[in-house]
């Protein structure tokens, strides 16, 4: 009993170690889109003309 507890637990902890580490992931990937959308507005000069 005590032992299913614990690999329930450890299961759990994994899953949400999985988890927050696809949201980091996918917040670096936006900001990483972005920074680079923003450069490209910034370095190409045919947009503000």
């Amino acid at each position: 009993m005590q032992l299913r507890a614990y690999f329930t637990r450890s299961s759990e902890r994994t899953f949400e170690s999985r988890t927050v580490t696809l949201a980091l992931r996918w917040t670096f990937a936006a900001g990483l889109g972005a920074a680079v959308l923003s450069g490209a507005e910034l370095v190409s000069p045919g947009t503000y003309m």
